[in-house]
């Protein structure tokens, strides 16, 4: 049951709210006629009383109600018009005369409107139809036009007018007394707006113009009284608040602008002003981190805010980000070209970022709009220092003193001007200038100071130090530079003292860290040394003095060490300098390939950078790794970089006197010297270059006597005797090298190269070894490599093999790789020869020796079509080098591809025209084309080149050979032997005439003779062996031939025709079938070699093999008649007589005889009586 209480509020509540919905029904359902023109009275009664906010509001909502209620538009656009909002006023007056307001009433508030808003065409066109009534408003108007185009009698005179008629008009007297304000006739300007004033307290017009007028005369609290005024009259006035806050931040009232701030980002959230003010006032009070959003923020809602743009870029520099601040400074110029101190900014930030052309122009823009700027002309003079351009820059600081003689910084300038161009009493003599002007000034005197200690005259230094610290006896920029003239002074325990008390002021000052450490570096107190370079890592993990310092503690024994502290502190900080300074202790420990790719780790932070330290260390890198093409490539660009610094020239120098390059190495050492004469060291490596050893060697002897233990002019020396084949001379300074410095490698790998040169295999391997014990990997690497080359000079080829592979494992060196791949092609190693020399093309995809060893060893292998690739590539790396088109050519050849062949010869010799090897190899090329007219010519260009060179008279006799003029080819092979006596190819030659003629006692005499001048001649050893084949000494031949296997293994002809004479006499069976496989191999595209083979097999009783062998030489050789017989013979042995028949009539279908022709027509005579 529901208590009666209850019931009773319930009927109360009811009620109540039966009567509050009877009060919404009637108010909902009011006349909105009524209420529009409620609105619309009550908006002009505020705008009467000049409550302009209020009057917005009532108009507005009239229009609410009635979208097209034209007087309420007409009386909108007024009031906007009154707040001095144009656009607005503009809009709602357009509105009003849309909707057939007529234009007479509304043209000239409307002109108003466009003139506020500088549309003067616009705003003209209206007035054009009254410009003839001549009332006040219409004067009033047409004074603002004449004004705002800058005819300010015409503007007067209208105003003037405008008052004659209408006192009253305030408009009319506020603009007239902007036209006095723009006469600069203060005084009647102000008396003027006062005036119009009196007429109405409230025209916001007249109170910007007369607090504008405040703020030129500098009458900063007046125009602030005045703002403030209008705020009062209409507190959503932006521009009253702009202005207020503008003259706040000037006056450094931050609490005002950031209530000024607030208030705008509260009224107008999506104009860029409040945002602006914070953001510059959090800025002038120190806040940068807290700015800088801020102004973001402006920005975003305008981007073209000059003001914004200025801070942001101020506040960018103070961060440090000079790139980020010049770009805020441009911004402000592109906006606004005439503020001078977006200029000034972006000379100054120009100049910090070493862009000195860009410093210059924007310096000299700001002179032209501020000539008589005496910093501005220091700016330029600072730009144009920078690009070295001197007298610029003297007449920019003279031109400062000109224009303002006590201008403390100008002297400052020109002792920086003086100093750079090597005048520093002159320089002396300008700071002192300026400390007498200002002598509070820290920075002109530590001027002064690393002046006097540049002049090595410490005591001055000192001095200067001591007149500082009077006043500022802190001062620890000054104890530190008190402690580096003591340490000038050698007085190193008063330099401790001053490095120690500056620290314990300010125990942050890295330069006092880093002085002291390398006192205690001097001093031998490595430990404490390394104590303050870490302390200077831990505040500035990439301090590039401290890194490099500590690359130069290195000590053997501590490389881990050192190594663990860089890593760590370039961990911290990695950019381009730390990442080369790293590079250069791998490369100093030996970690080449570390430092390499270190070098690029750094090249890939900042691609753009010309930074010569990454081509000096990849050069020396490269060259550590014995690529010397690479190691060139890299330090030309060093000499490119850095044409006026000797280093790079002594580095090419370097590597052309190791390579043998003896011209070019003089050519670079003379460069260095003519750009730094003093350098003795050079000077002696120069007449090495010029191979002058006996002068090269006095002038060694010479320094030497001055410096007896210096150990680099030891190793030149016994180089020098080196060079002069004065052993032991060599031996014995090499020697005192080793007593001097035990791990000096150099002299150890000298003195192994000495032992090799006078045969003592032994005694060289040994110092290798030390090498290998104590040396650095590129060293070793060099070791092993040359310690492989003498193990193959004894035999071994299979150690020197085990060499060259540690070698490629360790130092990864390119000339390691090639060695290795050498030695596998002459041990007949192709798999691992290709296996290798792909192993050496990825890691040196750029260099065409690895590209030139994998061809050859696919060549090797008797894949041509895989070495054509390889050679290509090589081609490619080297488009101006004939060496990929030769070897390319030669591998056509090889796959009878004969057009390609002399393609890439004649585009050799297009390189090359002088090469005598590819023209004759083309003319080989032009016979095997069957173009022996062509053949013959270029045969005769090779003698014409050169005709007292044998080699074109061989190539004649081998053309006239191949055509069957053995009369002229003997004729040019005698001619050939009549010019080099010596020659075994010229007795070779001759011989194989007489072989083809069946001259064979003639053809044994000349082979003989070939051998006698060249006995690992393997060719003429196999000639000699047909020419006692033929003479039907079979002993003779199996002799020859074993002997021109012992010289050449590979040798497919040898292994043939030994082959067939034991297959012959089935004799060595087993031997014929291994020496016939491997001639096969050799040689698979020879229908005569697979012949042999397919003979052996016939001869072993292998007839199905013998079968599937001789079947493969007919398609080599299809009309060869004996490999014919031969598959016939096998046919017959396995009893398959129709296929024997066959093969045995297709021999005898040939036109040519053949040795074993009556045995086959007897046997096909055979075969056909028994079918």
């Amino acid at each position: 049951m529901i208590p009666d209480s209850v019931v009773k509020s319930s009927v109360f509540l009811g009620l109540r709210i039966l009567f509050l919905c009877s009060f919404l029904f009637v108010a909902c359902t009011g006349d909105p006629e009524a209420k529009k023109r409620e609105h619309y009275q009550k908006g002009l009664e505020y705008l009467a009383k000049k409550d302009l906010s209020a009057a917005v509001i009532e108009l507005r909502n009239a229009i609410k109600i009635d979208p097209k209620y034209t007087e309420a538009h007409y009386q909108l656009g007024k009031v906007y018009l009154e707040k001095l909002e144009a656009a607005r006023a503009s809009e709602e007056l357009q509105k009003a005369l849309d909707q057939g307001l007529s234009p007479e009433e509304i043209s000239i508030p409307l002109a108003r409107a466009y003139i506020l808003q500088g549309d003067y065409e616009k705003a003209e066109k209206l007035v054009d139809g009254n410009s003839q009534k001549e009332t006040a408003e219409v004067l009033d108007v047409l004074g603002s036009l004449s004004m705002g185009r800058e005819d300010l009698k015409s503007a007067k005179g209208y105003f003037e007018k405008a008052l004659q008629l209408n006192p009253k008009l305030v408009s009319a007297r506020a603009n007239l007394g902007q036209v006095y304000a723009l006469e600069n006739n203060f005084e009647k300007a102000k008396q003027t707006f006062e005036e119009a004033l009196k007429t109405d307290d409230k025209s916001l017009q007249t109170l910007y113009a007369l607090g504008d007028l405040y703020v030129r005369e500098k009458r900063y609290d007046e125009a602030i009284s005045k703002y403030n005024q209008i705020l009062q009259i209409d507190s959503s006035q932006l521009l009253a608040q702009v202005r207020l806050a503008s003259l706040y931040l000037d006056q450094k009232n931050y609490e005002e602008v950031l209530k000024l701030s607030g208030k705008m980002r509260k009224l107008y959230p999506s104009s860029a002003e409040g945002y602006y003010y914070k953001g510059a006032a959090l800025f002038q009070q120190g806040n940068v981190d807290g700015s800088i959003p801020e102004l973001q923020r402006a920005l975003k809602f305008n981007t073209k805010h000059v003001g914004a743009h200025y801070f942001l870029g101020l506040a960018q520099y103070s961060k440090g980000n000079a790139q980020q601040a010049a770009h805020e400074m441009q911004a402000v110029l592109n906006a606004n070209p005439s503020v001078l101190g977006a200029r000034f900014m972006l000379t100054l930030l120009n100049l910090q970022l070493n862009q000195f052309k860009e410093a210059i122009q924007y310096g000299e823009e700001l002179i032209q709009q501020d000539p008589s700027n005496a910093m501005a002309h220091n700016l330029l003079g600072r730009a144009y220092m920078g690009d070295r351009q001197f007298d610029k820059a003297l007449a920019q600081f003279e031109k400062a003193l000109e224009i303002d003689p006590k201008f403390a910084t100008t002297y400052a300038n020109l002792g920086t001007y003086y100093v750079s161009t090597g005048k520093p009493k002159e320089a002396i003599e300008e700071y002192q200038s300026a400390l007498k002007i200002k002598p509070e000034w820290v920075e002109a005197r530590v001027s002064l100071i690393l002046t006097y200690l540049g002049q090595k005259d410490f005591d001055k230094a000192l001095a200067e130090c001591e007149n500082g610290l009077k006043t500022e006896p802190k001062n620890v920029v000054l104890l530190n530079l008190k402690g580096v003239a003591y340490v000038g002074k050698n007085e190193l325990e008063s330099a401790k003292e001053q490095f120690k008390q500056a620290l314990e002021i300010d125990p942050q000052l890295l330069s006092a860290h880093l002085n002291l450490a390398d006192l205690y570096t001097k001093t031998g107190e490595k430990e404490k040394a390394f104590e303050h370079y870490q302390r200077v890592l831990d505040q500035d993990p990439g301090n590039q003095a401290a890194l490099a310092a500590i690359g130069q503690l290195l000590e053997k024994g501590k490389e881990a060490e050192i190594l663990k502290r860089y890593e760590a502190a370039v961990q911290k900080k990695r950019s381009p300098e730390t990442l080369l300074l790293l590079a250069q202790l791998y490369l100093k420990i030996g970690r080449v390939d570390d430092a390499i790719q270190t070098t690029q780790e750094a090249i890939n932070l900042n691609p753009e950078s010309p930074s010569p330290a990454k081509y000096e260390i990849l050069g020396l890198a490269y060259k550590l790794k014995q690529n010397y093409q690479k190691a060139l490539s890299e330090l030309n660009e060093l000499v490119r970089l850095q044409p006026k610094s000797p280093v790079g020239y002594n580095y090419l120098g370097d590597i052309y006197l190791q390579t043998g390059r003896f011209n070019e190495a003089a050519t670079a050492f003379k460069k260095s010297l003519e750009l730094n004469p003093n350098q003795p060291l050079i000077a002696l490596q120069l007449l090495l270059a010029q191979q002058k050893y006996e002068e090269a060697i006095k002038e060694i002897q010479l320094e030497i006597k001055n410096k007896p233990n210096e150990v680099g002019f030891l190793n030149l020396l016994g180089m020098a005797y080196l060079f002069s084949k004065d052993f032991e001379s060599a031996r014995a300074t090499f020697e005192k090298v080793l007593e001097i410095k035990p791990d000096s490698t150099d002299a150890q790998l000298n003195l192994a190269r000495l032992y090799t040169m006078r045969k003592e295999p032994d005694k060289a391997i040994e110092y290798y070894q030390d090498v290998l014990d104590t040396g650095s990997i590129p060293a070793q690497t060099v070791a092993r490599v040359e310690l492989g080359k003498l193990k193959e000079q004894v035999g071994k080829v299979d150690e020197a093999i085990q060499e060259y592979q540690a070698a490629t494992q360790q130092g990864k060196s390119l000339q390691s790789f090639v060695a290795l791949i050498q030695a596998y092609l002459r041990k007949g190693d192709f798999d691992e020869a290709v296996k290798t020399a792909r192993e050496a093309t990825r890691l040196y995809p750029d260099q065409p020796p690895a590209y030139e060893m994998l061809g050859r060893s696919y060549a090797a292998k008797g894949d041509y079509e895989s070495a054509a690739l390889a050679f290509e590539e090589l081609k490619k790396l080297l488009p101006q080098h004939p060496l990929g088109y030769n070897l390319l050519a030669s591998t056509y050849l090889a796959l009878r591809k004969y057009d390609q062949a002399a393609q890439e010869l004649e585009g050799s010799l297009k390189i090359n025209p002088k090469q005598l090897e590819s023209k004759a190899l083309l003319a080989r090329v032009y016979l095997t084309q069957d173009n022996s007219a062509k053949a013959i010519q270029t045969a005769q260009e090779v003698i014409s080149m050169e005709p007292n060179n044998p080699v074109g008279y061989n190539l004649l006799g081998e053309i006239y050979r191949q055509k069957k003029d053995y009369a002229a080819a003997l004729s040019n092979f005698e001619k050939a032997v009549s010019l080099d006596p010596k020659s075994a190819v010229g007795y070779f030659n001759i011989g194989s005439i007489y072989l083809i003629q069946n001259k064979s006692p003639q053809a044994i005499q000349q082979f003989e003779k070939a051998i006698e001048l060249n006995p690992k001649y393997a060719a003429a050893y196999v000639s000699l062996g047909q020419a006692h084949e033929k003479s039907g000494n079979r002993d003779r031949a199996i002799e020859s031939y074993s002997r021109a296997l012992a010289l050449d293994e590979n040798s497919a002809l040898a292994l043939n025709n030994l082959a067939w004479l034991y297959a012959e006499s089935n004799q060595n069976i087993d031997q014929a079938l291994n020496f016939a496989q491997k001639a096969r191999a050799l040689a698979p595209q020879s229908g005569d070699i697979a012949d042999t083979l397919g003979w052996v097999h016939y001869q072993r009783g292998e007839y199905d093999k013998a079968v599937k062998v001789l079947t493969e030489a007919i398609q080599l050789s299809p009309e060869h008649p004996t490999i014919h017989y031969h598959l016939g013979l096998a046919y017959y042995k396995l009893g398959q007589k129709n296929d024997a028949l066959r093969a045995l009539k297709k021999s005898l279908s040939f036109p040519q005889d053949f040795p074993e022709k009556d045995l086959a027509k007897k046997l096909v005579a055979e075969l056909e009586s028994s079918r």
